[in-house]
């Protein structure tokens, strides 16, 4: 478990407690100054190295025990593990993310290993956090108020001045915001649920909506969607990010690399869902993912190949746009009916079991064969996608 206790204004300061086993380093924002160290209440002498990539390894004898630590810093804009950060706590608003390094990290930030647990945390990835903020802003993020604490895996937090709007779903946070907009927002909400409870009944609800300004970059962490307010009138992509919640199926971590079972499905229920609500027609939304699949193809000069083989090429962003176009060609080959049925089937017998792409072809009828070969097996569909942007 980690603790952190935070202490917010212009700048961050912060106590970190954790119990190790054999650690010699951890890893944080090469802009924070460490105060203390200490071992099972012993301080610790220990060294910096500064790398290239705007975080810095805080290095000392290899321990066991509780270690604590007290840092403190500020975020200037050119410091964390990606050049889009652009965090200033010098700004009214800013976000804390793992993407800053504001606490201190056990694994190398630059590995697969750190990627991994951040996708699938494990239960010394968890937090309980403390904010105060020092000034008349206010604190949210993606963790659950327990017992006093927030609770919960990779922490976010963003720092501003900002209101609630409670509702059905959970609530939304804003800094300003127009009513009706909202409302609309409530409404996309209640629309897609009462849509996706068709294939599989399920409730949005404890869902936290964190209204954000524009050039942060909206994104998703399990009950709480980060969105910009520019984001919030994408109904499609609001769509999308909501049907993530309940309607993918399990699947192991070699099938999920292929990025089928969660983008690809969730795309074509977008597809569907807009084509429904009246906010977009399935023929506008299936020749934008032509579109996109046309150019990423082309702009990176990737050679077409079947859904069966993105996970081992790492190509499982092609499931957006080619992946969804897999499933749209599988409607069109079985009907709207079949296709229901079958994903129905998906949802209900793949909650808990690991589907892969025998278990999802067997949902379907022998019509469906076609489909399967020319877009998972083979790379026939690839590649006539590419020559002929009406074909589908």
């Amino acid at each position: 478990m980690n603790r952190l206790n935070l202490y917010l204004s212009d700048k961050i300061k912060a106590t970190f407690t954790r119990k190790v086993e054999d650690t010699d380093f951890f890893v944080i924002n090469k802009d924070f100054y460490i105060h203390r160290l200490l071992c099972d209440k012993k301080e610790m002498i220990f060294k910096e190295e500064t790398t290239s990539s705007n975080f810095k390894v805080i290095l000392f004898e290899k321990i066991s025990g509780m270690l604590e630590i007290e840092y403190e810093g500020i975020l200037d804009g050119t410091t964390g593990k990606y050049p889009y950060v652009k965090e200033k706590t010098s700004d009214d608003f800013y976000i804390l993310r793992h993407e800053t390094v504001y606490y201190p990290c056990f694994i190398r930030v630059d590995s697969e290993d750190y990627i991994q647990h951040l996708i699938e945390p494990r239960e010394e990835d968890m937090f309980e956090v403390s904010v105060h903020v020092e000034d008349q802003r206010c604190a949210v993020s993606n963790l659950k108020e327990v017992n006093g604490w927030l609770r919960g895996f990779n922490p976010t937090i963003v720092i501003g001045n900002y209101h609630e709007y409670k509702s059905f779903f959970g609530a939304v946070y804003y800094e300003m915001i127009e009513k009706e907009k909202l409302q609309r927002l409530e409404k996309i909400i209640y629309d897609t649920n009462q849509f996706m409870n068709r294939y599989k009944k399920a409730k949005i609800q404890d869902y936290k909506i964190i209204i954000i300004p524009e050039g942060y970059g909206s994104f998703v962490l399990e009950d709480t969607m980060f969105v910009t307010k520019e984001g919030c009138e994408d109904a499609q992509q609001l769509i999308h990010e909501l049907i993530h919640t309940h309607w993918n199926p399990k699947c192991d971590k070699k099938i999920q690399r292929a990025r089928f079972f969660d983008e690809a499905l969730t795309q074509y229920f977008t597809y569907r869902a807009c084509d429904a609500l009246h906010i977009k027609s399935k023929k506008e939304i299936e020749e934008a993912y032509l579109h996109d699949y046309q150019n990423i193809m082309t702009t990176y000069e990737v050679s077409p190949m079947p859904i069966h083989t993105f996970a081992d090429e790492e190509l499982g962003d092609l499931s957006y746009s080619f992946g969804a176009l897999a499933l749209i060609a599988l409607e069109k080959q079985i009907g709207e009916k079949e296709m229901d049925d079958g994903l129905t089937k998906c949802l209900f017998l793949y909650e808990k079991e690991a589907i892969d792409f025998d278990k999802f072809e067997a949902l379907f009828s022998s019509e469906s064969k076609k489909v399967f070969d020319e877009y998972f097996r083979n790379e026939t569909a690839a590649r006539r996608l590419l020559d002929n942007k009406k074909s589908c």
